[in-house]
């Protein structure tokens, strides 16, 4: 199970992909700078402590290095035997490229910075923009500062990172792990794939599992968790949370707060938590998935799908397109269709149905339920309780409210039975 609306996907864009142009570049005889399309591109010399800042003067870049003389490449002037200054025109990213000691990158620049640390325990500083930081290997400091910021960590164990987000939101990135990780957002040195020790802080919003089974564990912030590959666990905590499992049998657990969680490819629990969650299909049957609301007014949403789907909230594993077996639990109140001619089924809470596109039949059952039919010719049956229609859609709709009293809202060409209001 899967999204809700297309704004829910917004939620994440924040974690995107890492740009192919974070690979390391050759070490140089001293830091070589080189302007070329929209972006500048510093790369240091190895056996060199770099202590590279960049900073706006002007219509112009200028890049400084501390710990070693630099160079100017096409596109830029040396001004000094420490400093190049590049035209910032056009520009779009600053990318850095360290050594293999001890360096320091500092990118004081709204301009997206690329900063990347080889081997040794660097520190890598993101300006007011959002910048990706690549620590290598070693025992690395990334500071994000300002802006929607990433830490992105090797494929294998790369030392003892500590990644401080600051302000915007940002995301660890362990996307290329092979291994399993365990990420929480706490401020306790026990990240990353064991005993790596990665620490994250608080002030990191977002994090990516790679391709094993990761564990992954939000805050108080409205997290966005993304297990990727592999079997993986996620718990958002407190806030509204976003949690996508990926392929694999995944466990996501929203906790606190309005959640949305996506299984993904797989066999799938969902467990909405405390809060109105939401566990959003895909286009296409994805699983036998298992969602359980918990407390709060909670949804299970098949918009995306475009093939029938049939839901009965009702704790029996026969939900979903043909043979798929979701199984959305008596706990959860809303359905939402698809493209398709659907058939939602309430229980006895309130429920609220929504057939959307294609023929559909909504059925109420013992609440005080609201049925919405969408387009298409669509039967809709209160049942019991007072129940509210809509069926106001230019097309030929059958509204039944069943016992008691019900409101309908219909065209004049629809069905009215049981309808007194």
């Amino acid at each position: 199970m899967k999204l809700r609306h297309p704004g829910r996907f917004a939620a994440l864009a924040v974690l995107g992909t890492v740009p192919t142009l974070l690979m390391a570049a050759p070490a140089y005889a001293a830091t070589g700078v080189t302007r070329a399309g929209a972006q500048i591109t510093a790369n240091a010399a190895n056996n060199r402590a770099n202590n590279i800042t960049i900073t706006r003067v002007g219509a112009n870049f200028v890049l400084r290095d501390l710990g070693d003389t630099m160079t100017a490449g096409p596109g830029c002037v040396r001004i000094a035997a420490n400093a190049v200054r590049c035209p910032a025109a056009g520009i779009t990213r600053l990318a850095v490229n360290t050594g293999n000691l001890n360096d320091r990158v500092n990118n004081t620049t709204t301009t997206t910075g690329l900063l990347t640390g080889g081997p040794g325990n660097d520190v890598l500083i993101g300006g007011p923009g959002s910048d990706v930081l690549t620590g290598g290997f070693g025992n690395d400091t990334m500071i994000g500062n300002r802006g929607n910021d990433r830490a992105v960590a090797e494929a294998v164990r790369d030392g003892r990172d500590t990644f401080n987000g600051g302000a915007g939101r940002d995301t660890t990135d362990y996307r290329l792990r092979v291994i399993a990780v365990n990420v929480t957002l706490d401020n306790a040195p026990n990240d990353g794939s064991a005993p790596e020790g990665d620490n994250n802080l608080s002030n990191v919003e977002n994090a990516i599992g790679g391709r094993a089974g990761d564990r992954l564990t939000g805050n108080a912030a409205g997290n966005v968790l993304d297990g990727r590959g592999g079997n993986d666990t996620l718990t958002g905590r407190d806030g509204n949370d976003t949690l996508v499992g990926g392929p694999g049998n995944d466990g996501l657990i929203g906790g606190n707060g309005n959640d949305t969680v996506i299984g993904g490819a797989g066999n799938d629990t969902l467990v909405g938590g405390t809060g109105n969650d939401t566990a959003v299909a895909l286009s296409t049957p994805d699983g036998r998935d298992n969602f359980s609301g918990g407390a709060g007014t909670d949804t299970t949403d098949y918009a995306a799908r475009g093939i029938p789907v049939n839901v009965t909230l009702n704790s029996v594993a026969n939900d979903g397109s043909g043979p798929e077996g979701d199984n959305n639990q008596n706990n959860v109140e809303n359905a939402i269709g698809g493209r398709a001619a659907d058939r939602l089924t309430g229980n006895a809470l309130a429920n609220n149905l929504q057939g959307r596109n294609g023929n559909d039949v909504l059925t109420g059952g013992n609440g005080r339920d609201t049925l919405t039919g969408g387009a298409g010719n669509d039967q809709m049956f209160g049942q019991a309780g007072q129940d509210l229609l809509q069926a106001v859609d230019g097309q030929r709709d059958r509204a039944d409210g069943g016992a008691n009293v019900d409101d309908c809202n219909t065209d004049a060409i629809d069905i009215r039975v049981s309808c007194e209001l």
